[in-house]
């Protein structure tokens, strides 16, 4: 099913039924795209997202997860752009595939960076600045809303001390909304998390990187 939609969507179809198969087909053919099951003989999807997403030659490709294993927020946490769980109907198959193609056709790639502090701002833009990314700054989460509302961007970087509105708030918000519930989040804060803080927005949040000498480096 999926290898006939990809075709009539106008792409060509690798299929792989174990995942040492389809991490060889990776590094071997470098597709535009991957849709991973997880519930796989041997090495399971899990460790063939960890492995594609470890290596410089295969961290590009997009990978959509499609499977009956309902560990959604795991999935994106660990590197996928979307999950859908089975079952799953042709209306759904076909979004995803149509999602697929609008992240490929997206060049350069958005990126909207949250924070107050107007020098942490300047200085995560010339971090990041590359000529594939497109990077919009704002100070408030009200702009943030704002900006994601009127375009689409492929990642936001949030500091959680912002003026108008709690970034836990704002995160709610974002991750609330069907049409942004998929948009991978790094929260980069120079607040010290409490436990409870920290569990509560690990349900929303990609990454947590607190502020130290080698967190730039990690957010990059």
């Amino acid at each position: 099913v999926l290898l006939e939609l990809a075709r009539d969507k106008g792409f060509r179809g690798l299929v792989a039924l174990d995942g040492r198969t389809g991490i060889d087909l990776a590094h071997q053919y470098q597709p535009d795209a991957i849709t991973l099951d997880i519930d796989m003989p041997g090495v399971d999807g899990w460790a063939v997202l960890e492995r594609l997403k470890g290596h410089p030659a295969t961290r590009h490709i997009p990978v959509h997860i499609i499977s009956g294993v309902g560990r959604r927020h795991d999935g994106l946490r660990a590197g996928a752009i979307a999950y859908l769980e089975k079952p799953v109907d042709a209306p759904a198959l076909d979004e995803a595939f149509g999602r697929i193609g609008q992240f490929l056709d997206e060049r350069p790639k958005r990126l909207l960076v949250v924070e107050d502090d107007a020098a942490q701002r300047s200085a995560i833009v010339a971090l990041v600045e590359h000529e594939d990314v497109e990077i919009t700054a704002v100070d408030t989460a009200e702009r943030a809303l704002e900006e994601l509302a009127a375009r689409r961007y492929a990642c936001m970087v949030l500091d959680l001390g912002l003026a108008d509105m709690s970034g836990f708030e704002l995160l709610e918000r974002v991750k609330g909304d069907p049409e942004r519930r998929d948009l991978p989040i790094i929260v980069y804060t120079g607040k010290a998390l409490t436990p409870a803080e920290e569990t509560r927005l690990r349900r929303y949040a990609e990454t947590i990187i607190v502020k130290d000498v080698k967190s730039p480096e990690r957010l990059l």
